[in-house]
C-alpha cells in the first residue's frame, strides 16, 4: 500500500485564501470526480478532532476540487499564542458514494497546513 501524498500549504490569516486542485490521471487527463464527495479535515494534529471539515465545490469532468477560506475562519483556527504563525495538519479525503454511507474512502493528500499571523502583504 503507497502512502497518499504529503505537501505543506501556507495560507495567511488575513486574507481570504483558496486551494485550488485539478485531479489527473498520469496521462494528464482529468479523474472525473463524478459521484464522488471531497472533504477536507483541518486539526491540531493527525489524531485531533477536525476543528473545520467540509465538503469542496467540484467541476466533476474537469476533475476541479475548490476550497476556500475567510480570514475569520482562518483566525479562528489560531490559538493565543505570540509566534507568528501555526502548525496545524489537514488531510483531503475522496468519499465513493455519500459522507453518510460511503462505499470507498480514499486520503488525495495530506500534510502540514501553516498559518500564518499576517496577510501575504506583510
Amino acid at each position: 500500500m503507497s502512502l497518499p501524498p504529503s505537501y505543506q500549504l501556507d495560507f495567511y490569516s488575513a486574507d481570504n485564501e483558496s486551494l485550488i486542485l485539478n485531479w489527473k490521471n498520469p496521462n494528464g487527463t482529468p479523474i472525473d470526480l463524478d459521484g464522488t464527495v471531497v472533504v477536507i479535515s483541518i486539526s491540531k494534529d493527525f489524531e485531533s478532532v477536525p476543528l473545520i471539515e467540509r465538503e469542496a465545490v467540484l467541476v466533476p469532468a474537469e476533475g476541479r476540487i475548490e476550497f476556500g477560506f475567510t480570514p475569520e475562519e482562518l483566525q479562528s483556527l489560531l490559538s493565543n499564542t505570540i509566534y507568528t504563525r501555526e502548525t496545524l495538519w489537514y488531510e483531503i479525503r475522496a468519499i465513493y458514494g455519500t459522507q453518510a454511507a460511503p462505499e470507498i474512502v480514499k486520503t488525495m493528500m495530506r500534510g502540514n497546513l501553516i498559518i500564518h499571523k499576517r496577510s501575504s502583504n506583510g
